[in-house]
């Protein structure tokens, strides 16, 4: 079919493929995890390589939109969630885990996402970069608030972690961003080209490892991995359509746009940040995450690249029923004469 042929959705079905790899084949991803992690720092650091030579302005703004809907992504969702939480009695540990999740930056993909459904893919672009930036904020902010259900964050670690996973992959495209500007563009493409396979590999590494908890608690406690795999689903949908009609006043694109941002969450990213204050737990919740964040995106893409051949075949079909048509008249009159 046409539709595989596309490179981002080979690419995100692949990725499926891996986390479904990961979690049927146990030997495997025991084998992978200690490497996930570092497979997920090289997925920062090359994430950031095609961007080289975009305008500064275009990779971060402090615009209006764009601090709207950052704050509603990074600050404003947390704090409904606890809020709910809190009133519908919600115990803190799931708490705990679903925060990690919405207090997490924008998918990777999100920009190339929110350009396949023709939405604005440069503002996609600057909210994710933003809102990446902003995670260690948001959750250290709201894991603190639940300082008492088992999460212990040592500020040290968690300063380690952020340099490691954010300020050093940054100062580092910094530095290549310079030395993109003496290189000619055909080397500067070749290195975008190797570094977004170098990405999809990495994403392979980590997503296998990362579903290693996940394969043993099947094992063991499967009630607990399907209760996982139903937060994270609802609490992907909820998000994705609580920002869209909280966003809808500003018009549909825009509010799409936020809602595939905060729909979409880089729960890796949160999971090496705080990972190890958390504990096993949270390990088997990003390892189960894994399904939704990345098969919807998937399916996303199949339904919509579906659907506009099927609308670009039946105005094909009506073009040429209006060509046969119009041609009759023609031919009759041809006879006629």
């Amino acid at each position: 079919m046409h539709y595989l042929s596309d490179e981002r959705t080979i690419s995100a079905a692949f990725l499926a493929v891996a986390v479904l790899l990961g979690l049927t084949v146990p030997s495997l991803s025991a084998l992978l995890k200690p490497v996930a992690l570092p497979a997920l720092l090289v997925v920062v650091v090359l994430s950031l390589v095609p961007f080289a030579r975009m305008p500064a302005s275009a990779l971060l703004s402090l615009k209006a939109p764009v601090l709207r809907i950052v704050a509603w992504q990074q600050f404003a969702l947390p704090g409904i969630v606890i809020a709910a939480a809190t009133v519908l009695k919600v115990p803190e540990q799931v708490v705990v885990l679903m925060v990690v999740t919405i207090a997490s930056g924008a998918l990777f993909a999100s920009p190339a996402l929110a350009e396949l459904l023709h939405l604005n893919r440069e503002r996609a672009l600057q909210c994710m970069v933003l809102s990446t930036l902003l995670t260690p904020v948001s959750l250290f902010i709201f894991l603190n608030i639940y300082r008492d259900a088992g999460t212990h964050i040592l500020l040290d670690v968690f300063v380690q972690r952020v340099a490691v996973f954010l300020i050093v992959p940054f100062l580092l495209f910094a530095a290549y961003r310079i030395l993109a500007k003496d290189l000619s563009d055909k080397v500067v493409e070749r290195v975008s080209d190797i570094s977004r396979w170098g990405v999809i590999l990495a994403l392979v590494v980590f997503c296998i490892g990362i579903m290693s908890d996940v394969s043993n608690e099947v094992g063991t406690s499967p009630r607990i991995v399907i209760f996982d795999l139903i937060v994270a689903s609802m609490l992907c949908c909820g998000m994705l359509l609580l920002t869209i009609v909280t966003m809808w006043r500003y018009g549909a694109d825009e509010a799409l746009t936020a809602g595939i941002l905060c729909g979409f969450r880089n729960v890796g990213l949160g999971y090496a940040l705080v990972g190890e204050a958390i504990g096993h737990q949270l390990a088997v919740y990003v390892g189960v995450s894994m399904l939704p964040m990345f098969l919807t995106p998937v399916i996303i893409r199949v339904v919509y690249t579906q659907r506009q051949q099927a609308g670009a075949a039946a105005a094909a079909a009506d073009a040429c029923e209006r060509a046969d048509g119009g041609s009759e008249p023609q031919l009759g009159a041809a006879r006629a004469f």
